[in-house]
């Protein structure tokens, strides 16, 4: 789908893929309907695992609002506390 390839390459970085969970909104029925992989259970992101899913879902539709309804707390970022080389490998390994 054009839209997807067109959102995912003007992400600027790895929370634009669906990471920050306070700022998704999806319908619950396309949620429920993931067969969840128990796998991605500690790795920081479960959640991508269903987003990303949804997203490849036929007629999925991604609005994207601009307009920040939740504020990023960049500064605070609760998994820095063991550093930002360990921050990183969090994403990293997510990602895999």
């Amino acid at each position: 789908n054009l839209d997807r390839e067109i959102y995912l390459s003007r992400c600027l970085s790895i929370g634009g893929v669906f990471s920050y969970l306070s700022s998704l909104i999806v319908k619950k029925e396309r949620w429920d309907a993931i067969d969840f992989d128990a796998s991605y259970i500690g790795t920081s992101y479960p959640h991508v695992f269903i987003m990303m899913s949804v997203f490849n879902t036929p007629g999925c539709l991604l609005h994207y609002i601009s307009k920040p309804l939740v504020i990023c707390r960049g500064d605070n970022d609760s998994f820095e506390k063991k550093g930002k080389a360990r921050r990183i490998l969090i994403d990293f390994i997510a990602y895999l």
